[in-house]
């Protein structure tokens, strides 16, 4: 990285059995920190929660992640790294006391220990506004995941029967594009970057359907520098 004048800021860390609490062999916070210092990294982020059974997940276990959370950001802390959850939108279900999986673990994190890394794209395609989360809980959001929704796949796919459908038949409802030409309103959200805490920002695209990969990916950095970084 050094040789091509790269940086690595935050990084994915699989966390599936250390958030779970169905597991006892638990992957190692500790490795995990170990790895991240050598590579001069800031974040140490769970990429997701267990995957094992994603529509039985319940409050409790919610509650369980985020107390793990914690204790990795203990430990975490010691090394001047920070712990931190990356969303996608079945945390945006609800539960039947109307509680959400990601208001559960913002609730419960400490926020000296723990950071969220909100990905844009899986909340509003949940049907929710990374505002409305900015003005609930200011400060927390200090990594995001930037990418944009393709004008024609603007459904929410969080309630209803969507709750017990297999990922599968959900993610045939979902479709990314270029930052600047879907829907989610980014220059409106950017203007909110301090009140949410930003610190860093990734442009991502889970799939690209243009045949040059590359010119793609610079068509959302090109908006991402002009209209996102004033």
């Amino acid at each position: 990285m050094d040789d091509n004048n790269l940086k690595t800021y935050s990084g994915h860390y699989d966390m599936s059995k250390y958030l779970s609490k169905n597991h006892s062999d638990k992957e190692s916070i500790e490795k995990y920190v170990e790895v991240a210092a050598a590579l001069g990294q800031k974040y140490i982020i769970a990429p997701t929660n267990p995957m094992f059974d994603l529509n039985a997940l319940t409050s409790d276990d919610y509650k369980y992640a985020a107390e793990q959370l914690n204790k990795a950001g203990e430990a975490a802390k010691k090394a001047g790294i920070k712990v931190g959850y990356h969303n996608h939108f079945w945390e945006l279900r609800q539960f039947g006391n109307t509680t959400r999986g990601l208001d559960i673990l913002l609730a419960f994190t400490e926020k000296d220990l723990v950071a969220f890394e909100l990905d844009i794209f899986w909340l509003e395609k949940a049907g929710f506004s990374a505002l409305t989360y900015f003005e609930k809980y200011p400060g927390r959001f200090e990594l995001w995941h930037v990418k944009d929704m393709d004008r024609n796949f603007t459904k929410p796919i969080v309630g209803g029967d969507y709750d017990d459908m297999p990922l599968d038949s959900i993610f045939k409802e979902v479709r990314y594009t270029e930052v600047g030409t879907g829907t989610i309103d980014y220059l409106n959200i950017t203007q909110e970057k301090t009140k949410a805490g930003l610190q860093y920002a990734f442009v991502e695209q889970d799939d690209i359907y243009v045949a040059n990969k590359f010119e793609s990916v610079k068509k959302s950095y090109d908006y991402v520098q002009k209209f996102l970084t004033k």
